[in-house]
């Protein structure tokens, strides 16, 4: 039990209130972050053996979190890092948390209607999330297709940031690269140079 509240009070209590992701240098906060995260991952290996009987659901789980550690890991050669690149990690996780809700209906009551209800919600904000963020793109892309044809000889144009960005992989490019395959994806002029701002802004 101690393990399982170990990882979310280290984040709410020292991770969050001394900034320690500014920190990401030192090793000390390093080695601390490792430690919580490893004594978490233990618990929950030895949670689901002492509380999960059937061996089939058992090995499931045990490949899920080996997944989510593999998916993790792989974010290393990732710069930056950011919540976008979680998005498996995130998905796995639900996954586990639907097998253990399934699992443990065996031994007490659960009220199953409001955790579909609840799911379905959670889904309908998710997918109109989307959807808005799709219009907006299909929006800013027009809109600088306007702005390179009323300007053709402009250097620089400028357009919004997508509406949840931080929580995307890169949807705005982030550098020289990212803004050529962009252009060629999106049919604009080869060499167009594009500023983002934040969406919401009134400069574009």
């Amino acid at each position: 039990m101690i393990g399982f509240i170990t990882l979310p009070l280290y984040y709410l209590l020292f991770y969050n209130q001394f900034l320690l992701n500014k920190n990401t240098d030192i090793g000390l906060v390093g080695f601390a972050n490792i430690i919580v995260c490893g004594y978490f991952a233990f618990s929950i290996f030895v949670g689901i053996y002492l509380s999960i009987n059937d061996r089939k659901t058992q090995i499931t789980l045990y490949s899920l979190l080996i997944a989510i550690c593999v998916s993790a890991s792989t974010l290393v050669i990732v710069t930056p890092i950011e919540p976008g690149n979680f998005l498996i990690v995130y998905t796995i996780h639900v996954i586990i948390l639907i097998i253990l809700v399934k699992e443990f209906r065996k031994y007490k009551s659960i009220n199953v209607n409001f955790i579909k209800g609840a799911s379905l919600v959670l889904a309908m904000i998710y997918l109109s999330a989307f959807i808005y963020v799709h219009y907006e793109h299909e929006k800013r892309v027009q809109l600088l297709k306007q702005q390179i044809k009323d300007h053709p000889r402009q250097e620089v144009y400028t357009v919004e940031s997508l509406p949840f960005e931080h929580y995307m992989h890169h949807p705005s490019p982030i550098n020289k690269n990212y803004q050529e395959w962009f252009n060629n994806y999106e049919e604009l002029p080869k060499m167009t140079k594009v500023k983002y701002i934040p969406f919401g802004s009134d400069d574009s």
